[in-house]
């Protein structure tokens, strides 16, 4: 009985170790280093362009000189 509860005991140890090992070397005990805002993404806001509808009109009369 007390060889399971030694094995046991070690296994559980020998587990622990090795998910607080993996945590460290792949840094996730680390807190993430997110950005704010994703690169190239302005947070300004901006005018919209607004679509002009170019009316056509009779060319410019000139006026005669005298």
């Amino acid at each position: 009985m007390l060889r399971v509860l030694v094995y046991v005991t070690l296994l559980a140890t020998l587990f622990g170790a090795a998910v607080l090992w993996a945590g460290n070397a792949i840094g996730s005990w680390e807190p993430p280093n997110v950005p704010l805002h994703a690169p190239g993404v302005s947070t300004e806001t901006t005018k919209v362009a607004k679509h002009h509808h170019k009316k056509h009109k009779a060319p410019a009369k000139r006026a005669k000189k005298h």
